[in-house]
C-alpha cells in the first residue's frame, strides 16, 4: 500500500483531481468578478472541463481498483500467516509428544510419533514458518529485507502448498483428508493468488 502511494500512478491521480477542483471552484477563477468571457472562451472552458472530468474520475476510479487489489492481497497474505500459524503450532505438538499421528503421514503412525517423525516434525514447522515470511514480504505487510528474493520464493511456497494439497487429497487417513485438505486448498490459494497479484 505504501509503495503504491508513492508511484507515478498514485501521483497523477493526485494532481487530475487537484487540478479539476481548481478549475471548477470560483475563488480559483481567473477572471475577476463581473466579467463577461467571450462565448468561445466559455464553450472551450466547459469542454476543458468535461475532460478534465472524465480524466480525474477515470484516474479515482483506477487509484480505488488498485487499492482494493492491494487490500485483497493484504488479506489474503494475513490469512496465510494465520493458517500456516496453526500447521506450525500442530506440527511442533507432534514433535513434543501429541497423540495426533492419526492426522499426519497418512495415520501410518497413529498415537504419538517415534523419535525421528518428531524431528521430522520440527523440520516441517521451520519449513512452513519460513513460508509464512515469503508470502508477508511478498504480499509487503512484513519482513522487507525478503523483499526481492520472495519474487521467486513465493513461487516454491505456492508448489509446496499444492503437494500438500495432493499429498492430503490422496492418504489412506479419513480423518486427514477431512482435516487437512482445507487447510492446504487455503495455503494454495492464497500463496497463489499473493503470487499472481503482487507488483
Amino acid at each position: 500500500m505504501v509503495k503504491w502511494l508513492n508511484t507515478e500512478v498514485c501521483k497523477t491521480s493526485i494532481q487530475r483531481f487537484e487540478s479539476a477542483r481548481r478549475l471548477h471552484s470560483p475563488s480559483l477563477s481567473p477572471h475577476p468578478p463581473g466579467h463577461l468571457a467571450r462565448p468561445g472562451t466559455i464553450q472551450r472552458a466547459v469542454l476543458k472541463g468535461s475532460q478534465l472530468d472524465v480524466a480525474t474520475w477515470a484516474a479515482v476510479a483506477y487509484a480505488v481498483v488498485v487499492t482494493g487489489v492491494v487490500a485483497f492481497q493484504l488479506a489474503l497474505a494475513v490469512a496465510y500467516a494465520v493458517v500456516v500459524t496453526g500447521v506450525v503450532a500442530f506440527q511442533l505438538a507432534l514433535a513434543v509428544g501429541a497423540p495426533w499421528g492419526a492426522y499426519a503421514m497418512g495415520g501410518a503412525f497413529p498415537g504419538r510419533f517415534p523419535p525421528r517423525l518428531r524431528v521430522a516434525a520440527v523440520v516441517q514447522a521451520v519449513i512452513l514458518g519460513g513460508t509464512i515470511a515469503v508470502v508477508a514480504a511478498r504480499a509487503d505487510l512484513a519482513v522487507p529485507a525478503l523483499s526481492d528474493a520472495a519474487r521467486w520464493l513465493v513461487w516454491v511456497v505456492v508448489a509446496i502448498a499444492f503437494v500438500a494439497l495432493v499429498l492430503n487429497a490422496i492418504t489412506p487417513s479419513g480423518g486427514e483428508r477431512r482435516f487437512w485438505v482445507p487447510v492446504t486448498l487455503v495455503m494454495l490459494a492464497s500463496s497463489l493468488v499473493v503470487a499472481v497479484t503482487a507488483p
